[in-house]
């Protein structure tokens, strides 16, 4: 157990909206990796949706 002192923070969230990114399971799976790895070259504590450039920075 960790505690009731211990923060969790995601390092970053990539999304996919249906039907816009994709009607499969697939497609909206690589559609929300994609956004992730726009997370990762942003840097940490972001959400990001894919085919859309604007972030949310998490604190």
């Amino acid at each position: 157990m960790a505690g009731e002192y211990v923060k969790y923070s995601p390092a970053g969230l990539g999304a996919a909206v249906y039907p816009k990114d994709g009607r499969s399971f697939e497609e909206r799976y690589k559609a929300a990796d994609c956004a992730l790895y726009t997370v990762k070259r942003r840097g940490k504590n972001q959400v990001a949706f894919y085919g859309n450039e604007t972030y949310v920075k998490v604190e």
